[in-house]
């Protein structure tokens, strides 16, 4: 037996070992069912959450103090920005702008909040 012939000999062997001899799979009899895979671990289900019994959550020793930041979309004027970079330039100690616009907006809401009405 060639290497093709004993190559397509252990492909049909295998496919009977599979399908199982009464089924053709050329004939089109009946599909194949498919089986979970066991070494697959299943999905983690997402049910809805309950809902909370006081006004707010109370935390564990599992949970931060202070919440996650919020994500927040900020669009500088270019003119801004080439004074917040010459800014950052003059600083003894490199620091981000990010760090920077944090830092300008507390120093505001502290001065906005100190302001007598």
């Amino acid at each position: 037996m060639g290497r093709k012939s004993r190559r397509a000999a252990d492909s049909s062997y295998q496919l009977e070992e599979i399908l199982g001899p009464e089924n053709d799979s050329a004939a089109g009899e009946r599909p194949l069912e498919v089986q979970p895979n066991p070494t697959r671990r299943p999905r983690k289900t997402t049910g809805a959450r309950p809902k909370s019994t006081g006004s707010q959550p109370k935390l564990t020793s599992a949970q931060p103090e202070h919440p996650k930041p919020k994500a927040v979309l900020l669009r500088i004027p270019p003119n801004v920005m080439q004074k917040m970079v010459r800014a950052l330039k003059k600083r003894p100690v490199k620091q981000t702008r990010y760090y920077w616009i944090l830092e300008a907006i507390e120093e505001k809401a502290s001065r906005e909040l100190a302001r007598k009405p």
